[in-house]
């Protein structure tokens, strides 16, 4: 006799509640990666003195890695200052 538990124990689409772990887990790392990005991207963007960094967060957190690239390359336009 086979025991319907519910809930979580069923798992994701239908995998085993255990196979659902794994995605709970690269969502979490997806997440902290586009938090660190956007983190040091405003840092960076407010050490050179851009006029709109939060703006930057935005395209960070909607384009990820895309938005990163972007960044990258805009970012040269500006000088770095040191805040010390």
């Amino acid at each position: 006799m086979m025991h319907h538990f519910g809930g979580f124990f069923d798992g994701f689409m239908g995998w085993p509640w255990y196979g659902s772990i794994f995605i709970w887990i690269g969502i979490g790392i997806y997440v902290t990666i586009s938090v660190l990005m956007t983190y040091f991207v405003h840092k960076d963007a407010l050490n050179r003195n851009i006029s709109n960094p939060e703006t930057w967060i935005i395209i960070i957190l909607i384009f990820n890695i895309v938005g990163l690239l972007i960044y990258l390359l805009v970012r040269d336009n500006y000088k770095h200052y040191d805040r010390n």
